[in-house]
Protein backbone atom coordinates (compact mmCIF):
# COMPACT_ATOMS: atom_id res chain seq x y z
CA UNK A 1 0.00 0.00 0.00
CA UNK A 2 1.13 3.77 -0.43
CA UNK A 3 1.83 6.03 2.14
CA UNK A 4 1.40 9.70 1.42
CA UNK A 5 5.29 10.43 1.54
CA UNK A 6 5.64 8.43 -1.26
CA UNK A 7 2.99 9.19 -3.39
CA UNK A 8 4.16 12.63 -2.94
CA UNK A 9 7.48 11.73 -4.70
CA UNK A 10 5.95 9.39 -7.18
CA UNK A 11 3.29 11.75 -8.47
CA UNK A 12 4.96 14.05 -11.54
CA UNK A 13 4.47 18.19 -10.76
CA UNK A 14 1.85 19.35 -12.96
CA UNK A 15 4.18 22.52 -13.95
CA UNK A 16 6.68 22.77 -16.38
CA UNK A 17 10.25 23.85 -15.77
CA UNK A 18 9.76 27.22 -17.95
CA UNK A 19 6.58 28.51 -15.53
CA UNK A 20 8.95 27.77 -12.16
CA UNK A 21 12.26 29.19 -13.67
CA UNK A 22 10.00 32.29 -15.19
CA UNK A 23 8.43 32.96 -12.07
CA UNK A 24 11.76 32.29 -10.07
CA UNK A 25 13.23 35.22 -12.61
CA UNK A 26 10.38 37.48 -11.57
CA UNK A 27 10.79 37.29 -8.26
CA UNK A 28 14.76 37.69 -8.45
CA UNK A 29 15.07 40.99 -10.94
CA UNK A 30 12.16 42.26 -8.21
CA UNK A 31 14.54 41.31 -4.90
CA UNK A 32 14.87 44.39 -3.20
CA UNK A 33 18.12 44.20 -0.76
CA UNK A 34 18.24 47.39 0.53
CA UNK A 35 17.79 45.87 4.15
CA UNK A 36 20.30 43.66 4.00
CA UNK A 37 22.68 46.23 2.79
CA UNK A 38 21.48 48.72 5.65
CA UNK A 39 21.69 45.40 8.12
CA UNK A 40 25.48 44.90 7.23
CA UNK A 41 25.75 48.93 6.60
CA UNK A 42 26.97 49.26 3.43
CA UNK A 43 25.88 52.69 2.39
CA UNK A 44 24.70 54.27 -0.95
CA UNK A 45 27.90 55.52 -1.57
CA UNK A 46 30.05 52.12 -1.23
CA UNK A 47 29.82 51.43 -4.57
CA UNK A 48 32.29 48.21 -4.51
CA UNK A 49 30.94 46.64 -1.65
CA UNK A 50 27.43 47.03 -2.48
CA UNK A 51 28.12 45.18 -5.74
CA UNK A 52 29.98 42.49 -3.84
CA UNK A 53 27.14 42.13 -1.66
CA UNK A 54 24.40 41.95 -4.07
CA UNK A 55 26.58 38.91 -6.04
CA UNK A 56 27.06 37.28 -2.48
CA UNK A 57 22.95 37.98 -1.59
CA UNK A 58 21.84 36.85 -5.52
CA UNK A 59 24.20 33.98 -4.90
CA UNK A 60 21.44 33.17 -1.69
CA UNK A 61 18.48 33.77 -3.32
CA UNK A 62 19.57 31.28 -5.73
CA UNK A 63 20.75 28.90 -3.16
CA UNK A 64 17.44 29.89 -0.94
CA UNK A 65 15.19 29.09 -4.45
CA UNK A 66 16.93 25.66 -4.48
CA UNK A 67 16.08 24.61 -1.21
CA UNK A 68 12.45 25.69 -1.58
CA UNK A 69 11.84 23.56 -4.80
CA UNK A 70 13.41 20.44 -2.69
CA UNK A 71 10.25 21.08 -0.09
CA UNK A 72 7.50 21.64 -2.79
CA UNK A 73 8.80 19.76 -5.84
CA UNK A 74 10.77 17.14 -4.36
CA UNK A 75 11.44 14.78 -7.98
CA UNK A 76 11.95 17.77 -10.16
CA UNK A 77 13.80 20.10 -7.45
CA UNK A 78 17.34 19.31 -9.38
CA UNK A 79 15.96 19.14 -13.08
CA UNK A 80 14.65 22.72 -12.62
CA UNK A 81 17.53 24.05 -10.60
CA UNK A 82 20.05 22.12 -13.06
CA UNK A 83 18.04 23.62 -15.81
CA UNK A 84 17.99 27.05 -14.40
CA UNK A 85 21.73 27.50 -13.69
CA UNK A 86 22.61 26.45 -17.55
CA UNK A 87 20.22 28.39 -19.05
CA UNK A 88 21.17 31.48 -17.30
CA UNK A 89 24.69 31.36 -16.60
CA UNK A 90 26.57 28.19 -18.45
CA UNK A 91 28.09 28.85 -21.91
CA UNK A 92 26.81 26.79 -25.09
CA UNK A 93 29.41 23.78 -25.57
CA UNK A 94 33.11 24.57 -26.16
CA UNK A 95 32.72 28.19 -25.27
CA UNK A 96 34.92 28.49 -21.55
CA UNK A 97 33.01 30.54 -18.59
CA UNK A 98 34.31 33.81 -17.58
CA UNK A 99 36.63 33.80 -14.09
CA UNK A 100 33.65 36.19 -12.87
CA UNK A 101 30.63 33.44 -13.96
CA UNK A 102 32.97 30.51 -12.70
CA UNK A 103 33.26 32.40 -9.11
CA UNK A 104 29.82 33.30 -9.38
CA UNK A 105 28.26 29.27 -9.85
CA UNK A 106 30.74 28.66 -6.85
CA UNK A 107 29.69 31.07 -4.66
CA UNK A 108 25.89 29.59 -5.27
CA UNK A 109 27.26 26.04 -4.70
CA UNK A 110 28.80 27.03 -1.19
CA UNK A 111 25.78 28.85 -0.07
CA UNK A 112 23.74 25.64 -1.34
CA UNK A 113 26.11 23.70 0.87
CA UNK A 114 25.84 25.58 3.73
CA UNK A 115 21.70 25.88 3.64
CA UNK A 116 22.14 21.77 3.05
CA UNK A 117 23.50 21.07 6.45
CA UNK A 118 20.53 22.87 8.71
CA UNK A 119 17.51 23.34 5.34
CA UNK A 120 14.94 26.04 6.40
CA UNK A 121 15.39 25.16 9.90
CA UNK A 122 18.54 27.48 10.90
CA UNK A 123 19.63 30.18 8.86
CA UNK A 124 22.74 31.05 11.17
CA UNK A 125 25.32 29.36 8.80
CA UNK A 126 24.26 31.96 6.61
CA UNK A 127 23.97 34.94 8.07
CA UNK A 128 27.62 34.08 9.90
CA UNK A 129 29.26 33.92 6.35
CA UNK A 130 27.60 37.29 5.41
CA UNK A 131 28.52 38.92 8.09
CA UNK A 132 31.95 37.76 8.17
CA UNK A 133 32.35 38.90 5.23
CA UNK A 134 30.96 42.48 4.99
CA UNK A 135 31.12 43.41 8.61
CA UNK A 136 33.95 46.21 9.66
CA UNK A 137 33.55 45.64 13.78
CA UNK A 138 33.39 42.95 15.35
CA UNK A 139 31.38 43.84 18.49
CA UNK A 140 28.55 44.09 16.34
CA UNK A 141 28.73 40.87 14.63
CA UNK A 142 25.85 39.24 16.68
CA UNK A 143 23.38 41.95 16.38
CA UNK A 144 23.90 42.10 12.16
CA UNK A 145 23.26 38.02 12.42
CA UNK A 146 20.37 38.23 14.37
CA UNK A 147 19.01 40.53 11.98
CA UNK A 148 20.11 38.91 9.69
CA UNK A 149 18.33 35.82 10.13
CA UNK A 150 15.67 37.30 10.23
CA UNK A 151 15.67 38.89 6.56
CA UNK A 152 17.26 35.22 5.02
CA UNK A 153 14.05 33.50 6.66
CA UNK A 154 11.75 36.30 4.77
CA UNK A 155 13.42 35.83 1.81
CA UNK A 156 13.36 32.41 2.04
CA UNK A 157 9.75 32.47 2.96
CA UNK A 158 9.01 35.15 -0.07
CA UNK A 159 10.25 32.48 -2.16
CA UNK A 160 8.64 29.90 -1.27
CA UNK A 161 5.15 31.26 -1.65
CA UNK A 162 5.66 32.50 -4.68
CA UNK A 163 7.31 29.19 -6.16
CA UNK A 164 4.09 29.07 -8.66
Amino acid sequence: METLETAARIRPTPYKSEEVINNFRALLADADMEREFEILKIGRLNIFRRKKAAFELTALYIALWKLALGKSFPNDAEPFYREYIEDTYVKPEGETLKPSTRSFLEMICGYVSLLEQSGDADFTAVAKHLVEQFAKKPGEHREMEMRLILVIRSAYKSIFDRLI
